[in-house]
């Protein structure tokens, strides 16, 4: 591959989220489901690099994954909410 395993996992996660969202519109994240799927890919990360265990493709893309939907999530979400807060406002409360 191109990219590494846990690269392939954020863009898989990415991907995934993004047809899912395409059927429905329900977007809801906290930042905390992101900062907890940022500290556990840090962690694998961490982990790694201080060789307290073998780089593993399958965490690696796992702890990829989770950040990659975790991550849309959160840039969908916010991006809505940037454009509605731009869109004008309706007269009658609609």
């Amino acid at each position: 591959m191109l990219v590494c395993s846990r690269c392939a996992g954020i863009y898989f996660g990415a991907l995934i989220t993004a047809l899912v969202l395409l059927f429905t519109h329900n977007i809801n994240i906290h930042l905390k489901f992101f900062f907890l799927s940022l500290i556990v890919m840090i962690i694998d990360v961490l982990l790694v690099n201080f060789n307290f265990y073998d780089y593993n493709k399958t965490v690696s893309f796992i702890t990829g994954s989770f950040f990659g939907v975790s991550s849309f999530l959160l840039i969908a979400e916010e991006t809505e909410n940037f454009i509605l807060h731009l869109l004008p406002k309706s007269k009658n409360g609609e």
